[in-house]
């Protein structure tokens, strides 16, 4: 299997194109064949070693927004399911997860950061990070849902936007 894989931060140099053995599923995991996957700024500065959170484990596949197929069965999806992965890891057990704030979970964090992530041609993944994806969208606007979409819709939200409102925009692009 094919992927992208990091043996070191601190540049695109370390990020290797490798042939490793495909993923083997355990617990309440299903296999997912990636169809897209997205770059972004977290992904960007994990590579070049920009983030504070903990890299693990090395080498490290990065890789947090993805689209793919489902081809394993599982609980709720089946075979040929379009998802996209939900990139927050979350136990469902502390406080937090149970006051329905799972993104801040104690013990949990970025999928892509704290695990391996989606530059590769298959994951296997706990189906609760799996989200169906209706047929009327497109792969591509689906794979920038996780982190694009989710902090466009967090900005409006903190902004208090509403149909009718003018609001700013300022420095709509990233440039590093």
């Amino acid at each position: 299997m094919i992927v992208a894989r990091m043996h070191d931060s601190g540049g695109i140099e370390n990020l290797r194109i490798e042939d490793i053995e495909e993923p083997e599923m355990v617990d309440e995991e299903i296999l997912v064949k990636i169809r897209l996957a997205g770059l972004n700024p977290l992904d960007y500065n994990l590579i070049h070693g920009n983030v504070v959170y903990s890299v693990k484990p090395f080498p490290h596949i990065p890789g947090s927004e993805v689209i793919g197929e489902v081809i394993s069965d599982g609980k709720v999806l089946k075979k040929g399911d379009r998802v996209m992965v939900y990139n927050r890891i979350f136990d469902g057990n502390c406080d937090l997860c149970l006051s329905g704030k799972e993104n801040l979970c104690y013990n949990g964090g970025i999928w892509g950061v704290i695990s391996n992530g989606g530059f590769t041609e298959k994951i296997s993944i706990q189906e609760k990070n799996l989200i169906k994806i209706p047929e009327v969208i497109s792969d591509e606007l689906a794979v920038s849902t996780p982190i694009g979409a989710l902090t466009a819709y967090h900005a409006l939200k903190k902004a208090n936007a509403s149909a009718g409102k003018n609001i700013l925009i300022y420095g709509g692009i990233w440039k590093h």
